[in-house]
């Protein structure tokens, strides 16, 4: 597993955060049998000190028991990539993830 990184200053995640209005990111994490994914569009900022971020994820979701006290990675994506979007939430015709 990597070494974790330092979390960010609060003035640095908050400066961050604020760039960040609504949108779609890919929440990526270990799915014990190699890395998953997921689009989503429901993250928010919690808090710059402690820095926290929530998501919302529907229990019905395939990721959902994936991501229950397990680290996840936030992505958060532009306009240009939407097809990568799509890729994770699994719309049919999509190309598979590259890693």
């Amino acid at each position: 597993m990597p070494e974790a990184l330092a979390p960010p200053s609060p003035a640095s995640l908050r400066a961050c955060m604020s760039r960040f209005a609504t949108g779609v990111t890919v929440v990526t994490y270990d799915g014990g049998d190699g890395p998953r994914g997921a689009t989503m569009n429901s993250f928010t900022s919690v808090s710059a000190d402690p820095p926290l971020a929530l998501i919302s994820v529907a229990r019905r979701a395939r990721c959902h028991d994936h991501l229950l006290d397990r680290p996840f990675c936030v992505n958060v994506l532009g306009a240009e990539q939407e097809a990568l979007a799509r890729q994770f939430a699994g719309v049919q015709g999509a190309a598979e993830p590259r890693w």
